[in-house]
């Protein structure tokens, strides 16, 4: 790495301006491991957080290249969906068991949510029935979309609506 280039290090970077120059504060100009935090995403997220039904709006987030796709959805109500989906394929009270293991993280959410405790920026968001696209454009998975947990400071950009991939029945 080159220790002279402005932008691959933390020193104050001087840009010229018609009246002389300025400097740039610390970390302005350059990479930075402390992403900002998008504001508008973490108040459609706390939309569904506290709506009664923990559903949200359609939204595409762009996320270290790649667009993921669905709906945003409530912290308690991803923890439901991910017990139900944990569960599936087990039987009696090792099934039990799991459900009740991914159902106490949504309800102590919950109840966080409820007595207001909870209320602080989210730095998470989750995403029902989404799916990843990448360069190619074909999404993954290609079938009914997954239940996707990521940090609202990893992303880039974002737009309402969802990706659709030919005759997709996610429209």
């Amino acid at each position: 790495m080159n220790g002279d280039d402005p932008l691959l290090t933390n020193q104050d970077v001087a840009i010229p301006s018609g009246e002389g120059d300025v400097q740039a504060p610390e970390n302005q100009l350059t990479p930075s491991a402390d992403a900002v935090t998008d504001w508008f995403l973490q108040e459609l997220v706390d939309m569904a957080n506290y709506n009664d039904d923990g559903e949200g709006v359609q939204v595409t987030l762009v996320t270290h290249g790649f667009m993921q796709s669905g709906q945003l959805i409530s912290g308690p109500l991803y923890f439901k969906l991910l017990a139900d989906e944990m569960s599936a394929d087990l039987e009696g009270d090792v099934a039990e068991r799991v459900r009740s293991f991914f159902n106490n993280f949504g309800e102590g959410l919950k109840k966080a949510t409820e007595d207001g405790s909870n209320r602080y920026p989210p730095n998470y968001y989750h995403l029902k029935n989404a799916r990843c696209f990448h360069n190619s454009g074909a999404p993954v998975p290609n079938d009914n979309g997954v239940l996707i947990r990521g940090r609202i400071r990893e992303v880039a950009s974002f737009w309402h609506g969802n990706l659709v991939w030919g005759n997709d029945k996610n429209k």
